[in-house]
């Protein structure tokens, strides 16, 4: 393209001493300035198409880094709630075994039993339910396991 415009610059300088070549010199020029500047258009969209693209992509890497970011925060929460309340429970209900055990031996009341035993079905039920809150923090698509009463606890 450059060459090109050299040329027809030498051309037209050489040709500018004749007065019938002038009308061909201006348009000669003119139509490299079209070319020159048509090329410049061009490049122009060319540039902004890839602006565009790279901005696009720039969005789905931040959305990509603030879902993964999200997922990390779940994941430290499900540990924690893991860690602190699935503990807690599964250590409740296995005292709460113990107790009705004790209750058993020791040939306590019927309404103490009963209160022992539903405690006990609540916390392993709790402990349940916080298994399934871990699982959905974690992104589990796993059904919930559910336990069978009087079942020994499973600690997730």
């Amino acid at each position: 393209m450059i060459g090109a415009g050299a040329a027809a610059l030498a051309a037209a300088a050489g040709l500018a001493q004749h007065p019938a070549a002038r009308p061909a010199i201006a348009v000669t020029l003119f139509c490299l300035l079209l070319a020159v500047t048509g090329r410049f258009l061009r490049r122009n969209r060319e540039s902004h198409d890839q602006t565009e693209l790279l901005i696009a992509q720039l969005h789905d890497a931040r959305a990509a880094e603030a879902a993964a970011a999200a997922l990390a925060e779940r994941a430290r929460i499900a540990g924690e709630l893991h860690d602190e309340l699935a503990h807690a429970l599964a250590g409740l209900a296995i005292q709460l075994q113990g107790a009705r055990k004790l209750a058993d031996a020791e040939d306590a009341s019927a309404g103490l039993r009963a209160a022992v035993a539903r405690s006990a079905d609540l916390a392993k039920e709790g402990l349940t339910q916080a298994r399934q809150a871990v699982g959905a923090l974690r992104g589990d698509r796993h059904p919930p396991v559910t336990q069978q009463p009087g079942s020994p606890p499973v600690v997730a």
